[in-house]
């Protein structure tokens, strides 16, 4: 136990954990377009969106030299807590680097089966495009709200928690605004 009282992991079980997922969300891509099954598609689509954000973030901040002490489940998201003195050595646009990959992950994990399926799972596509926009918009719009200090909450999460808001935090934070 160590984050509030949450149940921890090491880092290589947990990144083990969400390759693990995204080889499950192959597997039900791959049933889904040879069955063409909309409802395995788009579960893939859910999988992909779930394990891509942190896979995406922690392999780049292992690539900028950011290590990662453990992981937690925040729901049912990994929630990877970086070396924070690594993180603050870097510099700025590292950090910038970092968050915005965090944004990129799960958008991507949305629309990548569209790339596997035949072009007349229109529903599966459509879906595939809905969950895409959805996790862009809360990116983009934790991002934009933190930009410009309209929020600093979103309901009970705060906007500084996630890649977008701390990507706008690095911005703020350059252009000392």
């Amino acid at each position: 136990m160590h984050e509030r009282g949450k149940r921890t992991f090491t880092v290589t079980a947990a990144y083990t954990a969400e390759i693990v997922l995204a080889v499950a969300g192959a597997i039900v891509l791959a049933f889904g377009a040879h069955l063409q099954s909309t409802l395995l598609v788009i579960l893939a689509a859910l999988i992909w969106t779930t394990a891509f954000q942190p896979l995406v973030k922690v392999g780049v901040g292992q690539l900028l030299g950011i290590g990662y002490e453990y992981a937690y489940l925040y729901g049912v998201e990994p929630r990877f807590k970086m070396r924070f003195g690594e993180y603050l050595a870097k510099p700025r646009y590292a950090r910038l680097l970092l968050h915005l990959s965090g944004m990129i992950g799960s958008p991507l994990g949305a629309c990548l089966p569209i790339l596997f399926i035949d072009p007349s799972m229109k529903i599966a596509e459509y879906v595939c495009w809905a969950i895409f926009w959805v996790v862009a918009a809360i990116n983009i719009g934790s991002f934009i709200a933190m930009l410009t200090g309209l929020a600093r909450k979103a309901g009970a999460i705060r906007l500084a928690d996630g890649s977008g808001g701390s990507a706008a935090i690095e911005v703020r934070e350059a252009l000392e605004l």
